[in-house]
């Protein structure tokens, strides 16, 4: 069957922009998913870091805040929060990313029993 004169015009303007549209949102998800996997390393290596290495809040802060500082689309620093009980670590982070015009805020929780 041959198409008629101007058919392949009219569909690749109606398909083009919605194969634009799902890569835009795509990568939207994909940026927010690895942001957020590196927010979760960062809390759980600031964690283990206060059980193995008994080290004190600041020092662990200081290496999640660095390890965070490979997220690209950061906005402004993240908020970290470390409590060190007898019993566990609990560290909570909430960090604003900007990524194609919108702001996001992602939030972790991770607590390691002792």
């Amino acid at each position: 069957m041959k198409p008629r004169s101007g058919q392949v015009l009219v569909e690749a303007t109606l398909i083009l922009p919605l194969v634009v549209i799902c890569f835009y949102f795509l990568g939207q998800v994909l940026l927010i998913s690895i942001s957020k996997s590196l927010m979760q390393w960062a809390a759980f290596s600031a964690a283990r870091n206060q059980i193995c290495e008994e080290a004190s809040i600041d020092v662990s802060k200081n290496m999640a805040d660095a390890f965070l500082a490979k997220i690209p689309f950061r906005s402004q620093r993240p908020w970290i929060e470390i409590q060190d009980t007898p019993h566990y670590v609990h560290v909570q982070i909430r960090q604003s990313i900007q990524i194609l015009g919108f702001q996001h805020v992602l939030r972790t929780k991770t607590a390691l029993y002792k």
